[in-house]
């Protein structure tokens, strides 16, 4: 497959399926051909560090530091699931599939929702659940291609805030609204809507250890990696590393607990829909039905890819939605 490539800057990217929402197998193949869908560089981020948009595990919170050491599973992505279901919606690791090369903001997205998710179950925020939106983040990637870097996206959640799955004046963002996100820019309406609700901390974790105390805190992350994963898992319930896609996901907590997989495995939720198989290992009297859209990741690999990255953002204290009651989602786990 050949990209199409603007003409004003080589480096920005077209999507080369415009005409119609690809499958979950033509999202894995763009990406597999080598589009980028989460560019990025050290300076990026260096340069939300020294703006203090995004802080370092150190800056942020120290005092979190070895949380996780006695807490053997954090499935935080279960309380977002559990909430979307209790909507009646699909949970988003296999809904609302890529229309283009918005995994960065998907990936923010989901990001976004479990924190938000956790903190409403978990933390007993007042807040009512309502699935965030993608399309105010992206429209602030910069140019009119696709693909975005992961830390313009920090900025963006932290500093200007985003918009919700709602009916608004200038946009119906009750559903995926593809052409809305495609866009580039807010006017004063958009912004000011999406100025009552911002991601309050994003947090870059130096080491994986660093990483599992903020999921034992509750927050969910984001990262842009170049790694691509196998479509079927293994015997020990993991997908092998296989390929490259320069690609953005949500990673939803971990399972070092070994009463169901025989190895440490954190959940990345991808945005491609149900593109892969799902292990055996996921126990349905536990968990309830397996959703799909789930890369289920050793936790070498996830050290060496995605901390390895150097582009991964842990979400604290979302701006919710004020609620009057506490939900009851009668989660299990």
């Amino acid at each position: 497959m050949t990209l199409i490539r603007t003409t004003r800057d080589p480096a920005v990217n077209r999507w080369p399926i415009l005409d119609r929402q690809p499958t979950p197998a033509e999202l894995r193949k763009v990406y597999e051909d080598g589009f980028p869908g989460a560019p990025t560089d050290p300076e990026s981020v260096n340069r939300v560090i020294d703006a203090g948009i995004v802080q370092t595990f150190t800056q942020a919170c120290e005092h979190l530091r070895d949380l996780h050491r006695d807490i053997k599973h954090a499935r935080l992505f279960l309380h977002m699931i559990a909430a979307e279901r209790a909507k009646g919606l699909t949970p988003l690791c296999a809904d609302e599939n890529q229309p283009f090369g918005n995994c960065v903001s998907r990936g923010s997205q989901t990001a976004r929702a479990i924190t938000n998710a956790v903190e409403i179950a978990v933390k007993k925020e007042p807040e009512t659940y309502l699935r965030p939106a993608w399309e105010s983040t992206y429209r602030g990637r910069g140019h009119r291609g696709h693909g975005m870097n992961p830390a313009t996206a920090a900025r963006i959640d932290v500093e200007l805030g985003f918009l919700w799955r709602k009916q608004y004046e200038f946009a119906d963002l009750r559903t995926q609204n593809a052409s809305f996100g495609a866009g580039n820019g807010w006017n004063q309406a958009v912004q000011a809507e999406m100025d009552l609700h911002h991601v309050g901390k994003w947090i870059l974790p130096e080491t994986i250890e660093e990483a599992l105390d903020l999921f034992a805190a509750g927050y969910a992350c984001h990262s842009g990696q170049n790694i691509g994963f196998a479509s079927t898992p293994g015997s020990n319930g993991t997908h092998s590393p296989r390929g490259r896609w320069n690609h953005d996901m949500c990673t939803g907590g971990y399972d070092f607990s070994r009463d169901f997989w025989p190895v440490d495995v954190l959940p990345v939720l991808n945005s491609w829909g149900r593109f892969n198989r799902q292990p055996s290992q996921w126990d349905r009297s536990t968990f309830g039905p397996n959703p799909g859209g789930i890369i289920w990741v050793e936790a070498d690999v996830w050290d060496r890819y995605f901390i390895g990255s150097g582009s991964i953002f842990f979400y604290a204290d979302i701006d919710g939605i004020p609620a009057k009651t506490l939900p009851d989602w009668s989660l299990g786990f």
